[in-house]
């Protein structure tokens, strides 16, 4: 009897083990796909207001 709930302890706590390193992955990824989304915006909008600013500095 005593084994089998040592057993069961030690899946337990590799299942949990396993759920850590997955759920870390899974924020690894997003973090990473969010990045890779928001790199490109910001970008293009530091772009764009610096293109209309030299524009106005032209015009003037």
């Amino acid at each position: 009897m005593r084994t089998s709930l040592e057993w069961i302890g030690k899946i337990i706590k590799w299942t949990i083990k396993a759920i850590e390193i997955f759920l870390a992955a899974i924020v690894a990824i997003l973090f990473i796909c969010l990045s890779i989304s928001v790199i490109p915006i910001v970008g293009t909008l530091y772009f764009v207001s610096t293109i209309r600013r030299g524009y106005h500095g032209i015009c003037k």
